[in-house]
């Protein structure tokens, strides 16, 4: 992998290979640990690192929707798939905001279903054509933005 060789000869990565990269180690710590809390936590990081983006207006989405939205245009194929994704990306959310904020909320592990889509979203990033010449987070929101205004 191209990055990799970069980031071993201390060549500069752009914005999206440094975001693979960090949301990939943290997704290692997610799969490795053994407390719950701390997998879905670092589950989130990971979510955040990769596709979290202050796109600076005054009214935005919640984190929660817009990692949501655009974690399931990389790794969705169809409308029912996208649903799917998007809703399990807006629980497994919930679920960090329940333990960072000190809710009651009954944990699941269905942090490990969004680790497994994770990886699948790497994997589309580094392979896919459709993201071949992208270089930064935003180029990434710019073609969501596109495929949400194209009906």
């Amino acid at each position: 992998m191209e990055f990799l060789r970069k980031k071993h000869n201390n060549e500069k990565l752009n914005d999206l290979e440094s975001r693979i990269l960090n949301s990939a180690l943290a997704l290692g710590e997610s799969a490795i640990t053994n407390d719950t809390k701390n997998s879905i936590i670092y589950t989130c990081i990971s979510l955040e690192i990769l596709f979290s983006l202050d796109e600076g207006g005054l009214f935005q989405k919640s984190i929660g929707e817009k990692l949501s939205d655009i974690f399931s245009f990389i790794v969705a194929k169809n409308l029912d798939a996208r649903l799917e994704v998007g809703g399990l990306v807006k629980r497994v959310y919930g679920l960090r905001s329940a333990i960072v904020h000190g809710g009651d909320k009954e944990l699941s592990s269905e942090n490990l279903t969004v680790n497994f889509f994770m990886r699948l979203a790497i994997c589309e990033l580094l392979n896919g054509e459709k993201f071949s010449p992208m270089t930064k987070l935003q180029d990434i929101y710019d073609q969501l933005k596109r495929a949400q205004n194209s009906y």
